[in-house]
């Protein structure tokens, strides 16, 4: 049974309005007010079925019986509490009705709550006492309130007193006192309106202040600008007397208005001891005329009153007798009470009319299912469940995802998810081929449902499918991609060990794979996930090493031209390379670094998931330099010490072969004369740091042994510019000299970092580099360019031993601009980076210190400036924000702390920034707001959370990286729910993060908010201090002179 509502003190119905915008199951079953106007101004609205004039105190028990209320709604006559009313309390007549209906309320055994509403001050009456006393008696639990519209959102101060009351059940927050905010609702953290919001588009001149009251009254009335957010409270005198009962209205700004008043305060001073003449009167009247001053619309006023557009006074009410009325009325939006455990839904059925009902998110779904079945006279209501039919959400509706139910939302009645599952087993066991295959092409859909996953797997419709797979005398194609399709899709959900399926199964999607051409693409992409989760996840790894060649990946990379199926064959290969033991990787590497290998893998186009997985191997591969770079030089390691002794020999060549001698004879001290040899000055040549020994240069790891490997390749590949480099550095000044050795090992040190090798890969991460697969030995290629670069920039900045640090942070910074370049190949890069000489780096930085540098001067002064325009600053970073967030941004769905491959939702806050919108997308298009089918107000956001506070990164195995992206907003009203984000960069974290503490009127704390704000708080600093370019600010105040001796000033006349 919903709410039988008793309106008292109907007024001209705010209650009712109130009631039908809670949105409440129920119906006004009568409203009762002694005043006629007002009633029929309710009558015009609602009809006279339900409004009577009658006089409350005539009302007794068994006629509310009668009625089988259970809500009553009343605002009672407040001028018995009110100054103008003289406050004479329960001794006013206008207070005998309420004493009436504070006898009558215990005697009504058939209320269950109350709603009351008063003016500030009735909560220090006697006539209070009488009302809580008689809810007492009555056995009502209560709270009070003492609340005003501005809470609201309402641009109008209105501060009333409510009393909210209901039987058999307390109220979940605290009471004892006068509450001054509705628990659960933010007040003061919501933008008010704007007054220009309510107004009338062409208001006539009879709302003019009249020329009589601009004269003797203007100085007390209440002025509202356009942009202001505020109002009085009005009162049923509006327009009859000036001051205190309600605002008028300019259309000028507050400077205008504020300059006029002060030439109307000037001619009233200067004229103060004289008296005003006519012409004076006419002449301040006349400025008086220029500010346009007008009372509200009762249009308008009715807006402040939060009355809905739709609402009208009857042709014959004058303007008068609205005011009057509006002035004695309730604020719709402050009485408003929604129950946010109920929503308004539709539930269709196919070729029957849908249903409109309350939903109340208290009560189990079984019993609503079985009410709705009733009303199609469905008997077997257990075999039913609701389901969500939006295009991209088709889940089952559970007692975990009902939360997802929202106002408005459309639902359908299917068969539920057992009864789904066992029928559709009967149709894969004893259908004929064209069932089975339709049935499959259900199950591909009905399977990403996790709720349907687990009915259909108790039902063993996982082995069913598994055999269907694996029996290779299948001839209907739809079967097999189907069934391999709704296979993909039950494992997703993680319910089933990828250990479950045995050697027959994945033997199977092995020569699916490797004959591809004979089935049809969405088989191949199948096969292709099933098995690089069963090599990430299962033991059976092995098995798919030894049957998946390199060659058949190379071969379906050269013939499919599927994005999914070749994204999910450089998905297998990661697979196995992860996997593989170090030789077996070094294999892998070798393969894959051949020229057709790596034609075919950046060939075609590049997607999202297809960038990533790239980007996935490219680390893997470079991964490998990581035991090189983690490697001490060993003293018996000869190889590496020839290698040194090659160095010298390429690089000094016409000077040790002509003696002729070996190494050790001259290290003995053989040979005579000129023929004794000193390498110490050739390695000190070079540029090692250890010239006695140079292998003690290599002990330090990153870069190892690595850095020597590097040496070698550049001096052996580009020997030319090898000698040149080397002979040129020992040619210079010792305090110019560039040392190779020494610049080389930091370079490869440097290089180790900005590839991040020897660290996993990131999960979201697309940093893709096109030129590491155009080359046999890309690490090694890139390292020659960069060498020969880093030689360049040392001579451009003329840099000595002591600019160590700072030329490589240049060399750095020249690198990682090149690679955000994304050059397609090393020649690009090599042509890319030598345009950008340290000259130009110098320029980039001047251009990018300017726009960021912050003002450094301590001045009062400008220290002062700073605080003042700073809450500027704030508003506008916020602003940029929430505009962020009114865009939107694609996420990565995550499922038990693990990237979901190809899965995506998308978020967007409303351009009103009251609702955030988000739904699924697919990665390539940008969903529009009607796109997105579910809603988050704002209002229901309790707190945000970040990093490992987050409940979906509490799985341990969760890598850091995304950890570090992630936040959660939980609701309200919702103790275990929340909506979890993981940002796909940095950035994106940082701006999501501060517009949500923008919404919910917290500090923004991210890093990128301050850095964005000491930008522009420098920017704004130097584009004021532009005048006084030249002027000495001191960074203290002139002194204030001392008083002088007397105060006998001269004034001559």
């Amino acid at each position: 049974m919903g709410f039988r509502v008793l309106e008292l003190f109907s007024g001209i119905g705010g209650m009712h309005y109130a009631f039908k915008y809670a949105q409440l199951e129920g119906e006004i079953v009568a409203a009762m007010d002694v005043n006629t106007v007002a009633n029929a101004v309710y009558a015009h609205n609602y009809g006279s079925n339900v409004v009577k004039t009658r006089n409350i105190q005539s009302l007794n028990a068994k006629e509310v019986a009668k009625l089988q209320a259970n809500l009553l709604l009343m605002s009672p006559p407040c001028q018995p509490h009110t100054r103008q009313g003289l406050q004479r309390d329960t001794e006013d007549k206008r207070s005998d009705a309420l004493t009436h209906l504070c006898s009558l309320i215990p005697e009504c055994k058939d209320l269950q709550y109350i709603l009351m509403e008063n003016v500030k001050g009735f909560e220090s009456s006697q006539a209070r006492n009488q009302f809580i006393e008689a809810l007492e008696k009555a056995e009502f639990h209560w709270r009070e309130f003492i609340l005003t519209p501005t809470q609201f959102n309402v641009p109008n101060t209105r501060y009333r007193y409510y009393c909210i009351a209901r039987k058999n059940q307390d109220f979940p927050f605290a009471g004892g006192k006068i509450l001054e905010e509705m628990p659960g609702v933010k007040t003061g953290d919501q933008i008010l309106s704007q007054i220009s919001q309510i107004l009338d588009k062409n208001v006539t001149s009879d709302f003019l202040v009249p020329d009589d009251v601009l004269t003797k009254r203007v100085m007390v009335m209440d002025i509202i600008h356009p942009t202001q957010s505020r109002s009085m409270c009005f009162t049923k005198g509006y327009t009859h007397y000036t001051e205190g009962t309600g605002s008028a209205f300019t259309p000028l700004s507050e400077a205008e208005s504020h300059r006029i008043f002060e030439l109307v305060k000037e001619i009233d001073e200067s004229n103060q001891e004289t008296g005003k003449s006519e012409e004076v009167l006419q002449q301040r009247l006349d400025l008086l005329h220029q500010v346009k001053l007008r009372y509200f619309t009762p249009r308008e006023v009715a807006r402040l009153m939060s009355f809905p557009e739709e609402f009208e006074f009857p042709a014959e009410t004058t303007n008068r007798q609205k005011y009057r009325l509006l002035g004695n009325s309730i604020n719709v939006k402050v009485t408003t009470v929604k129950d946010s455990h109920i929503v308004k839904i539709a539930v269709e059925r196919e070729n029957h009319m849908a249903q409109l009902i309350n939903l109340d998110q208290r009560h189990p779904l079984a019993s609503k299912i079985q009410d709705i079945c009733n009303g199609w006279a469905i008997s077997d209501h257990q075999n039913y469940a609701l389901q969500f039919c939006e295009s991209n959400n088709q889940k089952y509706v559970t007692e975990k995802n009902r939360n997802e139910i929202k106002n408005g939302s459309v639902l359908r009645l299917q068969y539920s998810p057992s009864k789904t599952a066992s029928d559709a087993m009967e149709v894969l066991l004893n259908g004929n081929p064209q069932e089975k295959a339709q049935r499959l092409k259900e199950l591909t859909s009905l399977s990403t449902d996790h709720t349907f996953a687990l009915e259909f797997i108790k039902e063993k419709g996982l082995d069913t499918l598994i055999k269907m797979i694996e029996d290779g005398g299948q001839t209907n194609e739809d079967i097999l991609k189907y069934s391999l399709a709704s296979f993909v899709e039950l494992m997703e959900h993680g319910t089933v060990s990828w250990e479950v399926p045995e050697n027959s199964f994945v033997a199977r999607n092995i020569e699916i794979v490797r004959n591809f051409q004979k089935y049809p693409t969405n088989c191949g992409e199948s096969a292709l996930s099933n098995l690089e989760n069963i090599v990430m996840c299962s033991n059976k790894h092995v098995l798919v090493a030894e049957d998946i060649k390199l060659q058949d990946i190379l071969r379906l990379l050269q013939e499919v031209n599927s994005p999914v199926m070749r994204q999910n064959a450089i998905a297998l290969l990661n697979a196995l390379f992860v996997k593989a033991d170090e030789a077996r990787r070094r294999t892998i590497a070798h393969t894959i670094s051949a020229k057709q290998f790596r034609l075919a893998l950046i060939g075609n186009g590049l997607g999202t998931e297809m960038t990533h997985q790239l980007y996935v191997l490219q680390t893997l591969t470079l991964g490998l330099l990581e035991k090189r770079m983690r490697m001490k030089m060993n003293a018996q390691d000869q190889d590496a010490h020839e290698k040194i002794k090659e160095l010298r020999r390429i690089a000094f060549d016409d000077h040790t072969n002509a003696l002729n001698q070996n190494d050790d004879h001259i290290r003995r001290g053989g040979g005579s004369g000129a023929g004794n040899v000193n390498f110490s000055q050739y390695y000190k040549k070079l540029g090692f740091k250890c010239d006695i020994n140079p292998a003690q240069d290599f002990i330090e790891t990153p870069p190892g042994i690595l850095a020597l490997d590097c040496m070698v390749y550049f001096a052996r590949n580009y020997t030319q510019q090898y000698a040149k480099i080397v002979r040129e550095n020992s040619c210079r000044a010792d305090e110019h000299e560039c040392p190779f050795g020494r610049t080389s090992i930091e370079l490869v040190k440097v290089l180790c970092d900005i590839l991040r090798i020897g660290e996993p890969p990131a999960e979201q991460s697309g940093d893709f580099q096109p030129m590491f697969f155009t080359h046999d030995s890309p690490f090694e290629e890139f390292f020659c360019i960069c060498v020969i670069t880093l030689n360049r920039t040392w001579k451009d900045m003329r840099a000595t031993a002591e600019d160590f640090t700072t030329t490589f942070s240049v060399v750095r910074e020249q690198i990682q601009r090149t690679l955000k370049l994304r050059p397609e190949n090393l020649e690009d890069f090599r042509n890319k980076i030598a345009l950008l000489t340290y000259q130009q780096i110098t320029t980039l930085r001047q251009q990018e210190r300017t726009s960021k540098e912050e003002c450094d001067s301590t001045a009062s002064a400008i220290v002062k400036l700073k605080e003042k325009i700073s809450p500027h600053i704030l508003e506008l970073i916020k602003q940029q924000r929430l505009s962020f967030l009114v865009e939107g941004t694609r996420f990565a769905k995550y499922l038990r702390g693990t990237r979901t491959k190809d899965k995506f939702w998308y978020a967007r806050l409303s351009p009103n920034h009251k609702v955030i919108h988000y739904g699924d997308c697919d990665e390539k298009n940008i969903p529009t707001m009607e796109e997105l089918p579910k809603k988050l107000p704002i209002s229901e956001i309790k707190q945000l959370l970040e990093g490992k506070e987050c409940p979906h990164m509490k799985e341990t195995r969760i890598r850091k990286s995304a950890v570090n992206l992630a936040f959660s907003i939980t609701f309200e009203n919702m103790e275990h729910s929340t909506l979890d984000f993981v940002a796909p960069d940095e950035s994106i974290f940082n701006y999501w993060t501060d517009g949500i503490n923008a919404l919910l009127c917290q500090p923004m704390v991210s890093k990128q908010k301050n850095e964005d704000f000491d930008t522009l708080l420098s920017m704004e600093i130097k584009l004021r201090l532009l005048d006084t370019e030249g002027v000495d600010i001191s960074k203290d105040p002139p002194p204030i002179p001392e008083d002088p001796e007397n105060y006998d000033f001269c004034f001559e006349s």
